[in-house]
C-alpha cells in the first residue's frame, strides 16, 4: 500500500493544527500508519514588532566638552619625594550625547597620571591629572587636575576634551 499523506487544518483560538499521516513500511511486508501532529500558534502582528533598522552615522564630540570620570584603579599611597609619575585607569562616569545619540558610552576607558610628590612639602597633596580618553582606537587628550592626598577621591572628577572626537554610532532610521 503506498504511503498516504492526510493534511487537516483546524483553526480555532489562533492555533492551526496540522495532522500528517504517512504509511511506513513494516518488516515482513505491509505498512503502518504513523500520524504526526504539529501545532502552530498565530500571533497578532503587534505581538512581535519588527526591529527598527539602524544606520551608521558620524558624530563629533567637540573640543571643550566636559567629561565626568571615575577612578577605576586603586591609587597608591602618596609618597614624598617620588620622582616617577604613575599612570592609573579611569572610566567615563556618564555617557556623552550629541544630538540625542550616545557618542561616548559610560564605562569608556580613560587614563590618568599621578604626578610626582614634591620633595620639600610634606603636607601638600600630590596632583593627579586626566590624560586620555580611549574609544574606537582613538586617544583623545583630556585636561583636568585634582588633588590627591593618599586616598582615592570620592565621587567623580571633571575633565575637558582638548580636541574634537569623531565616532561612528548607530542612529535609528526614521519610520516611513
Amino acid at each position: 500500500m503506498p504511503p498516504k499523506t492526510i493534511v487537516s487544518l483546524l483553526a480555532g483560538a489562533g492555533v492551526i493544527s496540522i495532522c500528517l499521516s504517512a504509511g511506513l513500511a513494516r518488516a515482513g511486508g505491509g505498512s503502518v500508519s504513523s500520524p504526526v501532529q504539529v501545532s502552530l500558534r498565530i500571533l497578532p502582528a503587534s505581538a512581535s514588532p519588527a526591529p527598527r533598522p539602524a544606520r551608521k552615522v558620524p558624530v563629533t564630540v567637540p573640543a571643550g566638552t566636559a567629561v565626568t570620570l571615575r577612578i577605576v584603579d586603586r591609587l597608591p599611597p602618596s609618597q614624598e619625594g617620588t620622582v616617577v609619575a604613575r599612570r592609573f585607569l579611569m572610566e567615563v562616569a556618564r555617557p556623552l550625547t550629541v544630538g540625542g545619540l550616545v557618542a561616548v558610552p559610560a564605562h569608556t576607558p580613560a587614563e590618568g597620571e599621578l604626578m610626582p610628590a614634591p620633595a620639600s612639602r610634606k603636607s601638600v597633596p600630590q596632583m593627579a591629572q586626566a590624560n586620555w580618553l580611549l574609544l574606537d582606537n582613538q586617544s583623545v587628550p583630556l585636561s583636568g587636575q585634582f588633588a590627591y592626598s593618599g586616598s582615592s577621591p570620592d565621587g567623580t572628577i571633571e575633565a575637558v576634551m582638548l580636541q574634537d572626537m569623531t565616532v561612528i554610532v548607530d542612529a535609528p532610521v526614521a519610520s516611513e
